[in-house]
């Protein structure tokens, strides 16, 4: 038996996660995306790597692993750090 509080968080979960196919993601996901898949320890090294003077972070794998868009969330949080980005895109 679930408590009371749960099924109302159930709920706004699965309104969240309801996509039709033609908004299935191809290349960069935005920031905000239910479709971006967390990288905890890849990003959390990358955003500890950000936070040291001069660094520089290479990101290699195969297409379509989301390479774009874990770029898009280092550049994210170095900007909300206040860090000037260099890219070389």
């Amino acid at each position: 038996m679930s408590k009371p509080g749960n099924e109302k968080q159930q709920e706004d979960e699965q309104q969240d996660i309801n996509f039709s196919d033609d908004e299935y993601p191809t290349g960069e996901v935005p920031l905000n995306s239910h479709f971006y898949i967390q990288r905890s320890p890849i990003e959390q090294r990358c955003y500890e790597e950000i936070s040291k003077p001069g660094s520089l972070i290479r990101i290699k794998a195969s297409q379509q692993t989301g390479k774009s868009s874990l770029l898009a969330r280092i550049l994210d949080q170095a900007k909300s750090q206040g860090d000037t980005i260099v890219t070389n895109c």
